[in-house]
Parts: structure tokens; sequence; C-alpha cells
């Protein structure tokens, strides 16, 4: 796949049922209430990601810290554009240096610290406008990737197909997933990677595992994070998302596991 190619994606996009593009206005508003943070960040922090890969749930929770800033996909050209029209400008005359002011004033915690979360596709769109994240000089990168493979394929495909990308997301089709989808997905990921690899992985500090920061090693993992970037740990993780696999999920995955002719041994975790 081309950097023209993965641009194009869509992007991958709380307990109240909200659609997606509402769930943009809404992460501005609140933006847009909080105090201003004087001066430019302290430090800053990037998050590079492919879908369902427990990005979201690792920034929601550093969110809550309160000391982490507010870590979300500010980079994707939808959530540009939801600032723009809020703003009554027209998105075509953005001025990428005005926006990135507005980030920083209100993304950033008191303690100076700015994070975002960038997938793979977002960056590439980002370049394709002249614009590379990494001539912001962030002071840590980290690279979130899932072993699993399957089951982010399917969980993609699921997210993708009724646009329910969070838990409190209002689905707008039903989750019929086949396995040509999942095959489907599983490409768009070996395309994502291979671009990584090419692209931001030289960039990349540190590699969190999902399965790992789903496991026991939680809090440790979220704590070395913490303290990496001067902020304080915490005695539990909290977020507001909530696992969204069911298991008729689980058993879809197998029955495809099954159907490529795979071992119980090479069989995923499911940990979708």
């Amino acid at each position: 796949m081309t950097m023209e190619q993965l641009a194009d994606r869509a992007p991958a996009q709380q307990q109240e049922l909200v659609g997606y593009k509402e769930r943009w206005e809404q992460l501005y508003i609140r933006l847009g209430q909080r105090e201003d943070y004087r001066g430019k960040p302290q430090r800053k922090i990037a998050f590079i990601s492919t879908e369902r890969s427990g990005s979201s749930l690792l920034c929601d929770a550093l969110d809550h810290t309160g000391q982490f800033g507010i870590p979300d996909e500010y980079f994707s050209m939808k959530y540009i554009d939801t600032w723009a029209r809020l703003n009554n400008i027209d998105p075509s005359k953005i001025e990428f240096d005005h926006y990135l002011d507005f980030l920083y004033r209100k993304a950033t915690a008191a303690n100076g610290v700015f994070s975002v979360k960038v997938h793979a596709y977002q960056h590439a769109q980002l370049k394709q406008q002249g614009v590379d994240i990494f001539d912001f000089d962030f002071d840590q990168v980290y690279k979130i990737t899932r072993k699993d493979k399957v089951s982010q394929a399917f969980s993609f495909a699921k997210a993708d197909l009724t646009k329910a990308w969070q838990s409190g997301d209002q689905p707008v089709a039903q989750a019929d997933v086949s396995f040509m989808q999942v095959c489907h997905y599983l490409q768009v990921l070996a395309d994502y990677d291979a671009y990584m690899a090419i692209h931001t992985d030289h960039r990349t500090h540190e590699t969190i595992v999902y399965e790992d920061f789903v496991g026991p090693q939680q809090l440790e993992i979220f704590n070395r994070i913490l303290a990496h970037n001067g902020c304080a740990p915490v005695a539990h993780l909290q977020s507001t998302l909530r696992q969204q696999s069911k298991p008729e999920d689980r058993a879809r995955i197998s029955a495809f596991v099954h159907w490529m002719g795979l071992s119980p041994a090479q069989a995923p975790a499911h940990t979708a």
C-alpha cells in the first residue's frame, strides 16, 4: 500500500451512547472550557499506533490522571475539520500553527505535559499536507502494538462496519464480520506495520504491547510511563472505556482461526 492509499483511510474513531462525530465535538467543547496553559509545553509525548491496539484505553487512563494533558487524535484530518467548523473557519484556510497553539494552550496539563495519539494513516495524511509531526520535537515517542493480529483485525473490521469505535459509541450498523473482511483488515494492518517500519519506527523510544498492558503488568507499565515523564504514580488505573468484545466475537475468531487451518497452539488469546 502506498502512502497515498494509506492516507485515504477513513479515521478510526462514552456511558451514554453518542455518535463518534458528536464525540469529536464534545472533545473540542471540553478543551475550549479549560483554562489556558501559559507558554510552551514542558514535555511533549506522542503515541504512534494502529487501530484496535489499546491506544484509546491507555490514553483515556492517562487523561484521567490529570497529569498527561488530554491525549487524543488531534492530528486526524477529521478532528482538525471539526475544530475548524466549530470555530467558523474554512478547513482549506486553516493555519496549522494556529491550531497547534490552540492545542498547546488547551490540551496541556498544569504540569506542562502535552500528549497526542497518532495512527499510521494520520501520519501519512499530514505528510501529504506537508506536515511532519516529528518536526514538533517530541521528548518521548511510544509505539503501541498488538501481537494477536487476528483478534485485532476482527475488532478493526467490527468497529469500521458499525462505527462504534469506543464503548458508548452509537452503532450505525449490525456487526456481521465475514472471514473475508477479517482477511482484508489483516492486510490493512500489515500495510500499516510496513508503513510504520519505514516512516515512524526509527523515531520510537519505547514499544507498548497490548497483551502486556491489559495483563498483570498493566499498572507497572502505566506507572513507568508516568514516571518517565515526570508524573506521579497511581494506585490503580481509571478509565471510562469498557471492553467491547463479546463471547460471540471470541467464538467467531476461533472459527476463523480454524478456517485458516491454524493449530490450537497457534490460536490467538482472543483479547479483542
